[in-house]
């Protein structure tokens, strides 16, 4: 019923009227509290409670069945109102909203339709804190401060029963603006190019060899994420022992995770990032083996 009023537009107003509404949305075009809905626990239980009756009695949508903490737990997801480690970032989002009154749409701009970069986001935060500097709001050069992902995949630790070793970059005493060499121009991810500040051209292809065979490994794993989901939500359907199926696949979810939220396809750590990938794709192995003999 919502959506019916975005269907009259969608077939009533001009192409000028449409972009207008796109480049410049309104607040309430997507509220907080929908976003709320399936990040936090205490926006799910708001939101249920103010929706009870089409929610849990007409069940429309697939939306009505996200009940957390399970779904946001077996999706790998952060309580983004009370943990502060969200997306690879140290973020702490009550803070924000509650300090400074801002609502999501004000730094995850592409969710209201106005879609931006990681770059446009990275310069709102310094904008943000550069104003604040008095503060113990983190500046351009405190890259670790929030980077919390990062750090710890450069120095080869953050992954669950995965251990590992500091890259070679950090075992050399290379700091984050050796290779982010462009931040104080607003250019914050390196590229093969940046390696050749202080290498010859031949390691653009270290560079390029690095990412590649990590992302094809990323990209795998994915899919074998969402196949070992799908079996462990039919095993419950029909009411199988998973208890324990479900504790490995979330711990294999966390370690995907912390490779995804890293950022750079490997290029980081290689060694250590594809070591959790494989990692990550055992434990699926044996959540499978887990559901082939456990009823």
């Amino acid at each position: 019923l919502g959506g019916l009023k975005d269907t009259y537009m969608q077939l009533t107003i001009s192409k000028e009227e449409k972009l207008e509404v796109l480049s410049h949305p309104k607040a309430e075009l997507v509220p907080p509290e929908q976003c709320l809905f399936c990040h936090s626990d205490k926006g799910n239980e708001e939101y249920r409670k103010k929706q009870k009756l089409p929610m849990q009695v007409v069940r429309m949508r697939m939306l009505d069945t996200v009940k957390n903490p399970d779904f946001r737990l077996r999706k790998g997801l952060p309580d983004i109102m009370t943990d502060n480690f969200v997306g690879g970032i140290h973020f702490n989002h009550s803070f924000h909203i509650e300090s400074f009154g801002f609502v999501c749409r004000d730094c995850h701009f592409g969710v209201v339709h106005n879609p931006m970069t990681k770059t446009d986001r990275m310069n709102f935060c310094l904008m943000c804190h550069a104003e604040n500097k008095d503060t113990s709001a983190p500046q351009l050069k405190d890259c670790t401060v929030c980077h919390e992902s990062q750090d710890k995949m450069n120095h080869g630790t953050g992954a669950m029963d995965v251990s590992g070793e500091p890259n070679v970059m950090m075992q050399n005493g290379i700091g984050c603006q050796d290779c982010h060499t462009g931040v104080t121009k607003g250019a914050y991810r390196p590229s093969s190019q940046t390696c050749t500040n202080c290498h010859d051209e031949s390691y653009k292809e270290v560079f390029d060899t690095w990412k590649s065979e990590t992302a094809a490994l990323l990209k795998e794993t994915r899919r074998q994420r969402v196949d070992v989901e799908e079996a462990l939500k039919k095993a419950d359907e029909v009411h199988r022992k998973t208890a324990q199926a479900w504790t490995l696949y979330e711990k294999a979810l966390n370690n995907l995770n912390f490779v995804k939220y890293d950022g750079t396809s490997g290029v980081h750590n290689p060694d250590y990032a594809q070591a959790i990938l494989k990692s990550v794709q055992a434990d699926f192995k044996k959540v499978m083996e887990e559901l082939n003999k456990a009823w």
